[in-house]
């Protein structure tokens, strides 16, 4: 309590005359200043806040507590007016005091490790009769990629993969192969890369593809004759190729 009434105090001489805003209240949150200080500091000091959905985001996925985002929207957005002090001269025509010094923030938010698994489906249907080498692949993500509270990924983002052999079935019963090597999962304008395959120390390795065949295959692997097909929805368990960091 000691440590939250000095910090508290602290904040609120630095913020005292330029006024409170969203990143004041960020570095408050991540200072380890209690919830109800510093809904009594907002209540109390004078501020401005933007509160537009991206900024409310923002602030939940940087630890501010809904209480707290409840009293930042309580002022409006607006600019609070705060009374001149008695032992500080305020010329009439001073201008507003404007902060240059630069918040600091997390460096990083999450991070997506290699070798995370990546639950896909197949988004189409895959025969070893019609496909070629370097043939696309749909895929889908069939469940939210998620790291602690943070959502990389969301349930439906489309995927990619590449065909990098096949072998259609033959005389004597040589049945169809077909080998896909995962490219990426696409959400918004960030690109996630994929493989295919893992090792027994979870240390896959990039370009493994992996072999549907007649006797080795996924969930779902329908064979017609020595052919391979996969019907659209067979699930599909991809990895990511690199770590990724969310800022």
């Amino acid at each position: 309590m000691k440590r939250t009434l000095i910090i508290l105090v602290l904040t609120s001489v630095a913020f005292a005359q330029e006024g409170l805003n969203n990143d004041a209240v960020i570095k408050m949150a991540q200072s380890g200043v209690e919830e109800n200080a510093i809904v009594s500091t907002i209540q109390r000091q004078p501020g401005k806040y933007s509160t537009t959905k991206a900024d409310l985001v923002m602030l939940k996925q940087l630890g501010v507590s809904q209480r707290v985002i409840d009293a930042m929207l309580s002022k409006g957005g607006a600019a609070v007016t705060a009374a001149p002090s008695h032992d500080v001269p305020v010329p009439i025509d001073a201008a507003p005091v404007v902060s240059t010094v630069p918040v600091s923030r997390p460096a990083a938010l999450a991070i997506l490790k290699e070798g995370t698994e990546v639950k896909l489906k197949f988004a189409q249907e895959l025969s070893s009769k019609k496909v070629k080498n370097q043939d696309r692949v749909k895929f889908v993500l069939d469940q939210d990629l998620v790291v602690g509270n943070t959502l990389f990924a969301k349930a439906g983002a489309p995927a990619q993969g590449t065909i990098t052999h096949v072998k259609k079935a033959g005389m004597m019963g040589k049945r169809g192969q077909v080998s896909i090597d995962m490219d990426f999962i696409e959400t918004g304008s960030r690109k996630i890369k994929l493989r295919s395959a893992q090792d027994a120390e979870g240390q896959g390795r990039v370009g493994v593809a992996v072999a549907f065949t007649f006797m080795f295959g996924p969930v779902g692997l329908i064979t017609r004759g020595a052919d391979v097909k996969v019907a659209e929805g067979t699930p599909f368990t991809a990895y990511v190729a690199e770590d990724i960091t969310l800022r």
